[in-house]
């Protein structure tokens, strides 16, 4: 059993975060959904995004749409995920996509929402760019009529949709 197997990882004070394949043992929690293993592995300390590592948790379950894992990390992790998404826009872990580019492609509005409420969404320059250059603007669009079903025109800017500015932005 997997959970037997991560208790005696602990017990031996192994390294229970190591990686396979790239990908450490709390992505792949998250990626497959594994709610009790990533409790577990966040309770023991383990990080979301590893220093040498080019991919994070966080996106591990919004890629295959794991709801329920990127809440726990969000409720036990909320702080660092700020931090993980933060270092993404600052160009650490050169991921080819973006959280929020992500989201924005597969459509998934329960992320988003998720990702919104815990102050965990924004979105780059390089992302603005890209959502034109890709083709995105019309699943950003439908997104964002997901999120606000009262705006009429979600794709105009107003106040409320401010949340993807940096706050230096929002300040001027």
């Amino acid at each position: 059993d997997l959970m037997e197997y991560i208790r005696a990882v602990m017990e031996y004070d192994l390294p229970v975060n190591d990686d396979h394949h790239g990908d450490s043992a709390v992505e792949l929690a998250a990626y497959h959904g594994l709610s009790h293993a990533l409790i577990m592995l966040l309770d023991e300390g383990c990080p979301l995004r590893k220093v040498a590592s080019q991919r994070n948790a966080i996106h591990a379950a919004v890629r295959n749409g794991q709801h329920r894992a990127l809440e726990i990390i969000l409720f036990r992790r909320r702080s660092e995920a700020r931090q993980v998404v933060r270092g993404e826009e600052m160009g650490d872990g050169l991921l080819f996509t973006s959280l929020i580019m992500e989201v924005i492609a597969k459509g998934d509005a329960v992320s988003a929402q998720l990702l919104l409420a815990n102050g965990c969404a924004s979105v780059s320059d390089m992302d603005a760019k890209r959502i034109y250059k890709c083709r995105l603007h019309k699943k950003l669009e439908k997104l964002l009529r997901a999120l606000y079903p009262s705006i009429h025109d979600v794709m105009h800017w107003r106040g409320r949709l401010h949340w993807s500015f940096p706050k230096t932005d929002r300040d001027t």
